[in-house]
């Protein structure tokens, strides 16, 4: 299957290959952009809560039972990863 490029030339593999790698790039820079709203969302939401904690005093057992889901997923998040990059590094 030959691709049609914007000349109106066709293209052989390497074109093609090449159209598919910028089209997952351009993928890839949306679902990045992504993980970054949702990673700033996430340490504004967060910020509020230690907030709340120590300031505020609102609905504290709530937000304590919260922040320690938050910090417990966390934790264990960072320690599969950083089990991961040792194992790779072993290799």
């Amino acid at each position: 299957m030959k691709l049609r490029l914007r000349n109106g030339l066709t293209g052989g593999k390497t074109e093609k290959r090449k159209t598919e790698i910028t089209l997952i790039k351009h993928a890839m820079r949306g679902e990045y952009k992504m993980k970054r709203v949702v990673a700033w969302a996430l340490l504004a939401g967060f910020v509020l809560l230690l907030i709340n904690i120590l300031f505020i005093h609102f609905y504290m057992v709530e937000s304590l039972t919260i922040y320690v889901v938050v910090a417990l997923s966390y934790w264990f998040i960072l320690r599969r990863y950083f089990n991961n990059i040792e194992r790779k590094n072993e290799e």
